[in-house]
């Protein structure tokens, strides 16, 4: 968390108007605590984001930004191409403004998700109540590059955990690939799920999911690995898996994601935009799955899959 009066990395992507959507899409993948957006004299769109200034956090943000811009490279130079810059930022009251963007959230019938530190005006940090009133309770610290549990595909996610999980089938494990905040494992721990892993590649996300798994007091009810989703031993299976990442990584992992799924196993892609849908259903069915539903929040589509 910032302290007040410390500087900050003001990080800006401009990009074409057609590429509204890939522009979003990356936005809230590094910066899911919250991003602005506007239209440049020019008429482009201007993205800005913040990260704190140490050398490591700032390097590291700039390196995801760059990377998921070359991912998306041919269709954004097809538009006109994109210029990507940083600068200082000296921002005061930024800590308490940022905060008050961010309050408790119940989502769906099973869920509240609340910033860590209104848990802790709350005594919740640390508590061992597993309930607030019928909702279990989903502590989070978000940081200025990770996602506070408010954003559409993380709600949808959260929602379909909560009603699976009534089914009759029992669920006996739980893959979270690329676990970002780790805030579908922590759930998945509350449903009491006897296996959880949470992987992610990226080491903010590891430290990030770390200090929430902690916060909810899940150290020995999550597995949590900094690992690539490809190299996670074969020999594993899952009786659910949830992939709610980049459309870029949901065709380099789903062959792998296959392969992690039991027989009866059901698989929850989500992190899909309108634009990636049929592309990325094509690339599911192609790994001989069949998506059962699927679900749209806000413009971001959920797909509920099982084996054909």
């Amino acid at each position: 968390m910032n302290k007040s009066g410390e500087n900050l990395i003001k990080f800006y992507i401009e990009l074409p108007s057609d590429c509204r959507e890939i522009g979003q899409n990356i936005m809230n993948a590094v910066f899911q605590a919250g991003f602005m957006m506007d239209k440049s004299s020019e008429g482009s769109i201007l993205f800005t984001g913040y990260s704190s200034s140490s050398d490591y956090l700032s390097k590291e943000v700039w390196s995801r930004l760059h990377n998921l811009l070359e991912l998306n490279r041919s269709d954004i130079i097809k538009a006109g191409g994109y210029s990507l810059r940083r600068q200082h930022s000296k921002r005061t009251d930024w800590n308490e403004k940022w905060k008050s963007n961010f309050k408790s959230k119940k989502i769906g019938s099973n869920w509240i998700v609340i910033p860590a530190w209104e848990a802790d005006k709350q005594n919740l940090v640390g508590s061992k109540k597993t309930k607030k009133g019928d909702r279990f309770p989903i502590i989070l610290e978000p940081g200025v590059a990770f996602g506070s549990g408010h954003h559409p595909s993380t709600i949808l996610v959260l929602t379909e955990l909560g009603r699976l999980i009534k089914n009759p089938i029992k669920i006996n494990s739980f893959l979270d690939a690329g676990c970002g905040s780790a805030v579908l494992s922590i759930a998945a721990a509350h449903l009491n799920i006897p296996r959880v892993k949470a992987v992610d590649v990226d080491e903010l996300s590891i430290k990030n999911a770390e200090r929430n798994i902690k916060l909810n007091r899940m150290e020995d009810r999550i597995e949590l690995n900094k690992n690539d989703i490809n190299r996670i031993d074969t020999q594993e299976e899952y009786d659910l898996i949830a992939a709610n990442c980049l459309p870029q990584i949901h065709r380099d992992i789903m062959p792998r994601l296959t392969n992690l799924l039991t027989e009866e196993g059901r698989l929850l892609v989500g992190g899909i935009l309108l634009q990636h849908l049929r592309k990325i259903g094509r690339n599911i069915e192609e790994h001989n799955l069949t998506i059962d539903w699927k679900l749209v929040r806000d413009g971001w589509w959920l797909l509920s899959c099982s084996r054909s």
